[in-house]
């Protein structure tokens, strides 16, 4: 272990946890937790859009807001054209770690879009979307298709699929924006980036430690 100005940096995660009080680290240090959670989302956000890109969707603009208030919640707009070949089932799966719920709903959009022939459609902000992220401020904004067919019907079978690719988008980034991590977890990223610790957040037992 190396000390630096009464700051000390750990060899090994069982360092941290023998001579780290974590619960004190992780209140002197919420700032530095909430900027990682913030940066952990943004690169699901990218890994998502990364996704989307390949199914059809362009011009993709993720809207996020996690701070314990009212339309909390996140979504995006968007543009759709059909794309030349779509990612199979087994793919999408292998994307998002075997997740049936986003498989299902690319399964059932390329349905959608199949049916009534679907050349192009955009998702923009309902009346909502203006002021909030949430999962329920987007709508379908215009659509192309060749099919034989009502618009707002269209409209209708579309924004039902939409709205349950909205919520899955929300519960993914929703799920690391309230994540707790537990004292391992915490005893690991702080080993892992070498961070320093200052003294006060030591233990109070400082065996083999010079305070």
């Amino acid at each position: 272990m190396e000390v630096r100005k009464k700051k000390y940096i750990f060899e090994s995660v069982a360092e941290v946890k023998r001579y780290v009080d974590i619960e004190k680290w992780k209140k002197e240090n919420s700032e530095w937790i909430d900027e990682e959670i913030g940066f952990s989302i943004s690169r699901e956000a990218d890994y998502i859009v990364e996704f989307l890109e390949k199914n059809g969707f362009y011009n993709i603009k993720p809207c996020w807001s996690f701070s314990y208030s009212q339309g909390d919640g996140a979504s995006f707009t968007a543009e759709w054209s059909r794309p030349d070949r779509w990612l199979l089932k087994k793919w999408v799966k292998e994307y998002f770690q075997k997740d049936e719920e986003i498989a299902n709903i690319m399964e059932r959009l390329r349905e959608v879009v199949d049916e009534y022939r679907v050349t192009w459609f955009k998702i923009g902000n309902n009346s909502y979307g203006w002021h909030y992220c949430h999962a329920n401020t987007k709508q379908i904004d215009d659509v192309e298709f060749e099919a034989d067919e009502y618009i707002g019907v269209v409209e209708r079978e579309l924004e039902e699929v939409i709205s349950e690719l909205m919520s899955w988008f929300e519960n993914r980034l929703e799920a690391i924006a309230y994540y707790e991590y537990t004292d391992d977890e915490i005893a690991q990223i702080i080993y892992e980036n070498e961070l320093e610790v200052d003294e006060s957040c030591l233990k109070e037992i400082s065996d083999g430690v010079e305070k």
